[in-house]
């Protein structure tokens, strides 16, 4: 069986006959990239492992004959591709596939026909939730497998080391020296932008190559991985500050106001703006956001300390104060410790990136060493959904919620919160786009001035919006007609 975790993925495995006679376990690291590792790997891994051993016994002692095994495994893909191993795969493209290494010494062992092989599935961490006595023989030996896979990462801890191909590997990628395993194409495309993007940001925001290493660049890409379509459009132009705000917008809408319409601020409206708008009714959105955000914190029983100088600091940067250090108790732990330098990291960092997902990586640490001592003694905490990955990823989700939800309020000043503001905002718009027309009335053809300008600016704004609209809409589409299609001055021709 196998496990993947942050630091890498290992596996275990348990050789045993039909009379549940022990004959050999084993356990090791799984090679590869640590951020493209996954658990169908380890897997992979764990059964390739088992079978090669076999494999070699077989060949050393000249055994002429067909070794059948039943190999149990919590992986219904993995399954499937052992039942499915003596068929050929067709096509180049599987070359390029993810774990395409692995897979090809797997198929290799068992079309060598001397050992039979056949999958059957069995749930996993059944221990979770029967007691010892309700466990089968099977979920019993992958319980112990995984064990022996929790003790590799002690004996035999996973490293990122080059390690040469299998023999049954036609080809390979590497990049920096590290076997690529998954996901060939992103890989390609963040070697060869990963360089620039670091640069671009490092000169923009100020940082030294130790403060971008200290992001969680890791949390933040898997907790936007599944994100829906508009809070990812939403997030892509938020942390490249591209949002449509006061500042830019006025660069191309010359008659749009470039303050914000919420505090009438003498400043142009910018990204930061937006957080830090002295409106009170945005401000109190923003705070109850903030309050949601830690309230769901405290259902994954994340430490107080933790939670309160994150809070804390998150709301002084609202009000455009400076963030506060995190204070020891009189009995620190590890993780106090661990806070302090996330405190430190977050502000070399920015808070005013914290919305963005950019979160200093012994933040994850810390909660997730609180996690380790006090699983202890709440039963609570189960170290499966309890982790430092499922922390942080509600962490970053939470930010990226409350940067969305507060750029939606802010919409919604501008536009209007409900149907009478909406139609009352578009109204008086209108208005002010034919308040606009008739000023510069006189400077349209006398065709134009005849045609659209017959009722007084007093009289035409009390026409609905729908009408206002249409009529706007026909004079700048004579104006454009006029334009291809000049009429012909009298006398002339």
């Amino acid at each position: 069986m196998g496990q993947k975790k942050t630091s890498g993925a290992t596996y275990g495995w348990i050789l045993e006959t039909t009379s549940k006679t022990l004959l050999a376990e084993g356990m090791g690291p799984v090679h590869g990239k640590f951020t493209s590792l996954t658990s169908h790997r380890a897997e992979l891994y764990g059964i390739t492992a088992v079978l090669l051993y076999v494999l070699q016994i077989c060949t050393f002692f000249q055994l002429n004959m067909v070794v059948t095994i039943v190999a149990y495994c919590d992986n219904m893909e993995c399954v499937h591709k052992i039942n499915t191993s003596l068929s050929t795969m067709k096509g180049t493209s599987r070359y390029i596939t993810a774990d395409y290494d692995i897979e090809s010494l797997l198929r290799y062992i068992i079309q060598t026909k001397r050992i039979a092989v056949r999958a059957e599935w069995v749930k996993s961490h059944q221990d979770d939730t029967k007691e010892p006595e309700e466990l089968t023989y099977n979920a019993e030996l992958n319980i112990a497998a995984d064990e022996l896979a929790e003790y590799a990462y002690a004996a035999c801890p996973p490293s990122q080391e080059k390690f040469p191909p299998f023999p049954t590997t036609i080809i390979s990628l590497c990049i920096d020296g590290i076997r690529v395993t998954s996901k060939l194409k992103n890989q390609i495309e963040d070697a060869i932008h990963l360089d620039s993007i670091r640069a671009y940001r490092s000169n923009k925001y100020g940082w030294d190559q130790q403060t971008w290493e200290s992001i969680d660049w890791y949390a933040f890409e898997l907790s936007i991985k599944h994100q829906k379509p508009g809070l990812k459009r939403f997030l892509h132009r938020f942390t490249c500050e591209w949002l449509p705000v006061g500042a830019r917008t006025k660069f191309y809408q010359h008659n749009q106001n470039a303050k914000c319409v919420s505090c009438n601020s003498i400043h142009d409206e910018s990204c930061v703006h937006i957080f830090q708008c002295t409106n009170q009714r945005r401000r109190t959105h923003l705070i109850t956001q903030v309050t949601s955000l830690m309230t769901l914190l405290t259902k994954r029983h994340t430490y107080r300390p933790l939670m309160k100088i994150m809070q804390q600091n998150i709301l002084q940067w609202l009000k455009g104060d400076q963030p506060s250090d995190f204070q020891l108790p009189t009995h620190p732990s590890t993780y106090d410790y661990t806070i302090q330098t996330a405190v430190s990291e977050q502000t070399k960092i920015g808070w005013n990136h914290i919305l963005k997902g950019w979160i200093s990586t012994k933040w994850t640490i810390a909660q997730d060493e609180y996690y380790e001592e006090r699983c202890k003694i709440d039963k609570r905490i189960n170290r499966k959904y309890h982790n430092k990955t499922t922390w942080s990823k509600t962490v970053i989700h939470g930010l990226h919620d409350i940067a969305f939800s507060t750029w939606k309020f802010r919409n919604k000043d501008i536009y209007g919160h409900n149907k009478q503001e909406e139609e009352h905002i578009a109204l008086d718009k209108m208005k002010s786009k034919v308040r606009r027309a008739y000023e510069r009335k006189h400077t349209f053809p006398a065709k134009i001035q005849w045609r659209y300008f017959t009722r007084t600016i007093q009289d035409r704004v009390n026409d609905s919006v729908h009408m206002l609209q249409a009529w706007y809409e026909n004079l700048k589409t004579a104006l454009t007609a006029m334009e291809e299609r000049p009429f012909p001055a009298t006398g002339i021709g």
